[in-house]
């Protein structure tokens, strides 16, 4: 398409030299300002066919005089093949003779070259053969037609028809109108300013102004880094969408946008060396690669790329992003890249505010599959304040860098990968040896699929951990961070130690809580708990509070939950208050005390006290040995009432198993009783009970039947 562009600029300054010089005869004979002039209008067709090649015919030849000079005016213009095709037609074709040149130096030579009313044709085929009027371009720029000649020459535009159409890439027809356009060309540049008026479909309103050397349009290989020129651009109610589109880009995400903007672009030869654009879009619509459109009321700003030296800089002043009725505050960023002459790469950024809320659908609309291979599948949120970054790369590896920000109401979701954080706030510090993050963060949401089943909610969560790096390894040390949820809080201090591939973590972690209401637990336990012995938990804890929980985790994280001892996994509960129905059809333990841990792979509790069915038993000896076989075994024993042991007895699925007479026995004194319970939780059904009773001057009896034994 740039050669395309080149032979179309060679073509333009030919044909217009060539009309230059075959009206230049004309006025060279000083007869432009009698009344006559239309007497020569063969003559005038006749020079013009010699001169371009082009059979050239007109309605009216009139003459008069402009602040340029003399001019010559030919009426209905229409220009044509040998064979008579038509090439394009005009309203009017003016030339004025530059009047100044003609008297100071007898020569003559145009002034202005004017052109309204024309219309232009350009087509590519499905071929891709690119054709101007309906035949094939290289026609055109093949025919003899004089190249010289041109010193200094202004030209006059006004309602031109253009019209474009790409069958190869499925452009439709565009129309858009060259309301007038102004050039000043000479040898060495041209200096031009257009109005154009597009589709509405595109654009209200394009204005257009530069000065760009003359080489670009006829021999690009001539311009150096001395050729100095630039490009100014402004559209009014323009519509971003179908410009992407025109210009081959159909796989942009913007599906709607309307707005104004500014723009303008520096060269030194063809590299540019300068750009700025200042926009204000309303109604922006983003479409995602997953899920709805996003909407965007308004982005604004304005941004300025400049070539420094061996790098470049990048400056964003007054940008605002407004969504969903929440806007940004001022704004401005600063981008830097510069080449060392030791061959790194430094990078520099910094920026006052971003909402990544706001920048995420643009990222996720145009770098899925870069994203995708950075391991980045969800979305990010949230607020980085005074973010300053520096970086240095050698040979595309990163050798140093530095960060430093605040950030508010931080968050990742990622529901492919179970990965909810929100709310996280607080200030990084960071280089490549290492770093800090103080977290000073309200009102959280913190799931993890893999380790929790729950989102939880995390009322406060303050600390400071800090990290190292060396020798290929990462050290993390955080001490006494305090986290509260709406069940409780505690503290909680860690060490992390891994390679940098986190193929090998080791972890030393040791927590302290408290919790008003222990039924709420269950949420906080790790998935590793086995779903059986979870829905067991969250039926079977009715009541209870937990003044304080001890909890451990220390060894490979990758061998967790330590089922050969690798490692220790541990959870402490002390529990008061508490109320346990713990299997159907058998009576509740109440009023307990005492402490239930959480080990590996197992739960027990040892340390305790309760009642069950009446009956008070202390440091019973209940666990599930093995989570995964999720089998609750209860070992108790004491001194206890012979009565309130019957009573416990009728209670549960035991009566029925000893009779019909069994609801008749009664009992008096004590005893001393060894029992042993199993309930496997798959199938409650199946428990197996064992138990022995010594008594010393107790008595049995049936209640309808005497005496007593």
């Amino acid at each position: 398409m740039a050669d395309f562009f080149s032979k179309l600029g060679q073509w333009l300054l030919r044909i217009a030299a060539g009309v230059v010089i075959v009206l230049a005869l004309l006025v060279g004979v000083a007869r432009l300002l009698l009344p006559e002039a239309s007497r020569f209008a063969e003559d005038v067709r006749r020079i013009a066919q010699e001169a371009s090649g082009f059979e050239v015919d007109f309605q009216l030849l009139s003459a008069g005089v402009t602040l340029y000079g003399p001019e010559l005016r030919l009426s209905g213009v229409t220009v044509s093949w040998p064979d008579g095709e038509q090439v394009f037609a005009a309203t009017e074709i003016g030339v004025t003779v530059d009047l100044g040149r003609l008297l100071m130096q007898q020569k003559v030579a145009p002034a202005m070259l004017h052109v309204e009313g024309l219309a232009v044709d350009l087509e590519v085929t499905d071929a891709g053969v690119v054709l101007l009027q309906g035949r094939p371009f290289d026609e055109f720029i093949t025919r003899d037609a004089p190249a010289e000649g041109l010193e200094q020459l202004r030209v006059s535009l006004d309602d031109i028809d253009v019209r474009f159409a790409d069958r190869k890439r499925g452009i439709q027809p565009v129309d858009a109108r060259v309301q007038q356009l102004f050039a000043s060309i000479d040898s060495t540049e041209v200096e031009f300013e257009a109005d154009i008026r597009p589709n509405p479909e595109f654009a209200e309103r394009l204005e257009i102004t530069g000065l760009v050397p003359i080489d670009l349009l006829r021999d690009r290989s001539r311009l150096t880094a001395e050729n100095r020129w630039n490009l100014d651009l402004t559209a009014d109610n323009f519509r971003l969408d179908p410009w992407l589109k025109l210009i081959d880009l159909r796989d942009a995400p913007v599906i709607d946008s309307e707005g104004t903007a500014s723009a303008a672009v520096e060269f030194a030869g063809l590299l540019p060396v300068s750009l700025s654009v200042d926009a204000d879009i309303v109604e922006l619509v983003l479409a995602q690669p997953y899920g709805e459109p996003v909407v965007y009321d308004a982005v604004a700003g304005a941004v300025a790329w400049q070539r420094e030296g061996t790098g470049w800089q990048a400056v964003g002043r007054g940008l605002r992003f407004e969504r969903d009725k929440r806007d940004w505050p001022d704004s401005e960023f600063l981008v830097s890249q510069r080449r060392n002459e030791n061959g790194t790469v430094s990078w520099a950024a910094s920026t006052g505010f971003v909402r990544l809320d706001d920048l995420m659908p643009f990222v996720s609309a145009i770098a899925v599959p870069q994203l995708a291979e950075a391991g980045v599948t969800g979305v990010a949120e949230g607020d980085v304040w005074r973010l300053q970054a520096t970086a240095e790369l050698a040979a595309g590896e990163l050798c140093e860098f530095r960060l430093e920000s605040d950030f508010e109401q931080l968050g990742y979701i990622d529901g492919d990968r179970g990965i909810i954080a929100r709310g996280i706030s607080g200030s990084v510090r960071a280089d490549q040896s290492g770093g800090s993050v103080r977290l000073a963060t309200r009102d959280a949401q913190l799931g993890l699929d893999a380790v929790f089943r729950d989102v939880l909610a995390v009322t406060s969560l303050e600390g400071l951990a800090v990290w190292r790096t060396g020798d290929e390894r990462l050290r993390v040390i955080a001490s006494d961070i305090y986290a509260e949820t709406p069940d409780g809080g505690g503290t909680a201090s860690f060490e992390l130690a891994t390679d940098l591939a986190f193929e090998n973590p080791w972890v030393d972690l040791t927590a302290e809580a408290s919790m008003a209401d222990a039924t709420q637990v269950v949420k906080y336990l790790p998935r590793k708990v086995p779903d059986k012995v979870i829905a067991w938990l969250s039926r079977a804890l009715e009541q209870g509070s937990s003044p304080g929980t001890d909890f451990r985790l220390r060894g490979p994280l990758r061998k967790f939950p330590f089922r050969e001892d690798e490692g220790e996994y541990l959870i402490d509960i002390d529990f008061r208050d508490a109320r346990m129905r713990y299997a159907e059809d058998w009576p509740a333990i109440e009023d307990a005390s005492g402490r239930l841990v959480f080990s590996n792979e197992s739960l027990y509790s040892v340390r305790n006290q309760a009642t069950i069915g009446g009956v008070r038993f202390v440091d019973t000896m209940a666990q599930i040995a093995d989570l995964k076989q999720a089998e609750i075994q209860l070992v108790a024993g004491g001194d206890v009432s012979l009565n309130s042991l019957l009573r416990f007895l009728r209670d549960t699925p035991v009566a029925e198993r000893l009779g019909d007479v069994f609801p008749d026995i009664r009992a008096g004194g004590r005893g001393d009783l060894r029992t042993s319970l199993q309930l496997p939780l798959r199938d409650l059904g199946q428990w197996q009970l064992q138990g022995t009773l010594d008594v010393n001057d107790a008595s049995v009896w049936l209640r309808t039947l005497e005496p007593r034994f």
